[in-house]
This record gives C-alpha cells, structure tokens and sequence, in this order.
C-alpha cells in the first residue's frame, strides 16, 4: 500500500506576491489553501487548492461550488458566485470574526448569537445589514 501524504499552508496574508512565491516553490504534496474568503478565486487560479472559509459556514453549497468551479478552471461560474456573495463576505468582518458569522448563521436560525468575552456580538446596524443581506442572495 502506498501512502500518500500531503501537507499545507493556510495563506491568509493577502500578500499576492508572497503567495505566488509559496505557489511557484512549492513541492507537489504541498497544498496551499486561501484563508481568506475573498482571495479563494486568486489563489486557486495561480495553483492553490481551496479555501478555509468563514462564508462556508453559512454558504456550504454556494461555496463549495465557488471552489469546485474555480478548480475546473470555470472561473466564468466562480466570479458570478463570489460576487453574489461579495458583501455578505464583506460585512463578515466588518465588526471581527467570529462576531459576523455568529450574527449571520443567528439569522439563520442556526445557532445562537452568543460570543465569550472579550468578543462581542456585531453592532445593530452591522447585524441589520447582515439580515438584508442574506434576505438579497436568497
């Protein structure tokens, strides 16, 4: 039996260069995985693998297809989803992560919108935004 072992890199840098650095170095067993939901698109179209997304949580189709069209090269599919889903990644992190995420997936009626100290919930407007936001890629 063969075993086949891979290792990664979660790039949340931003830097495009320094990806594409790590992407042109890289051995072949070696992944590298967009940590960022904006940059998934960028990184997997220079030769990354996928994303660990925020989004992903409350979008697990819509993402997966993002990711599994960007990695058939379908990149046409791919920008219509990133962009539907542009402001909702946006307002993600507008008040910090977990906080988005947690008001989104509460809209949802998926969990609750209760974060440990030091971390607070998101703003009332930031928290409305969400809801319209959701409520426009429905």
């Amino acid at each position: 039996m063969i075993v086949k072992i891979l290792f990664a890199i979660k790039e949340a840098s931003g830097d495009m260069e320094q990806i594409m650095k790590i992407v042109k170095d890289k051995p072949e067993n070696f992944l590298v995985i967009s940590g960022n939901d904006i940059d998934t698109i960028p990184i997997i179209a220079i030769g990354g693998s996928g994303v660990i997304s925020v989004l992903g949580n409350a979008f697990p189709a819509e993402c997966s297809e993002m990711v599994n069209n960007s990695l058939k090269f379908n990149f046409k599919v791919a920008r219509e989803i990133q962009f539907r889903f542009l402001e909702i990644t946006e307002l993600l992190f507008t008040d910090g992560n977990p906080a988005g995420v947690k008001a989104m997936l509460n809209l949802m009626n998926l969990c609750q919108n209760i974060l440990r100290l030091p971390l607070v919930p998101v703003s009332k407007q930031i928290y409305t935004r969400i809801q319209k936001a959701i409520d426009e890629v429905k």
